[in-house]
C-alpha cells in the first residue's frame, strides 16, 4: 500500500474510532445514572443512592488527573498497546455492571476516566507516528471532521431513546 494510502486509511480509522468512543462515553454519561438509580431501588444496600451522578464525578476527575500520568506511561509503552490496555478497561467497566456494588462501580470509573485519557492520548499519538510534517494538518483536519460526527449520531441515538422510552415514564 502507498504511504499516502496508508495514511488516509489510518486517519479515516482514526476519525471513526475517535467518533465512537465519544458516542459510547457520552451513551455511558446519558443510561448510567438511571441504570445505577434503578439498581439502588432494587437493593439500597448494594450501591448508594445517586451513585451515577458522584460516579459521573468520580470518572471526570480520574480523566483529568490522567492526563499528567497517561503521557508519561506513553513514553514507555507503544500507543497501539496504549490503546489495548484503554479498551480493556472500558471492557472492565461495561463487565461491573454485572456484579454492582459500590466499591466496584466506584473504581471501574476511575479505570473509564483513566480509559479515556489514555485513548484520547494514544490516538492523537498514533496520528502523529503515520503522519509527515505536509499531512498532519489534512489528517487531524479529517480526524476530527469524522469524529465531530458523533455529536450528530448522539443526539439521534439520544431522540430516539427518549423519544421511544418517554410513555413509560
Amino acid at each position: 500500500m502507498k504511504d499516502s494510502t496508508y495514511q488516509h486509511v489510518c486517519t479515516v480509522l482514526i476519525g471513526f474510532a475517535t467518533m465512537f468512543r465519544f458516542v459510547g462515553y457520552s451513551m455511558a454519561s446519558f443510561i448510567v445514572t438511571s441504570v445505577v438509580h434503578s439498581a439502588h431501588l432494587r437493593d439500597p444496600s448494594a450501591i448508594i443512592d445517586n451513585a451515577g451522578y458522584y460516579g459521573q464525578a468520580v470518572k471526570e476527575v480520574a480523566s483529568c488527573l490522567s492526563t499528567f500520568v497517561v503521557p508519561i506511561i506513553l513514553n514507555y509503552i507503544k500507543a497501539k498497546w496504549a490503546l489495548v490496555i484503554g479498551c480493556g478497561f472500558f471492557a472492565f467497566y461495561v463487565a461491573a455492571f454485572f456484579y454492582l456494588n459500590n466499591f466496584l462501580y466506584f473504581f471501574a470509573n476511575i479505570l473509564l476516566g483513566v480509559a479515556f485519557t489514555m485513548n484520547y492520548t494514544a490516538f492523537s499519538t498514533y496520528q502523529m507516528q503515520f503522519s509527515t510534517r505536509r499531512t498532519l494538518a489534512r489528517n487531524s483536519a479529517l480526524v476530527w471532521g469524522i469524529a465531530s460526527l458523533s455529536l450528530m449520531i448522539g443526539g439521534v441515538v439520544y431522540i430516539f431513546v427518549t423519544s421511544r422510552h418517554s410513555e413509560t415514564v
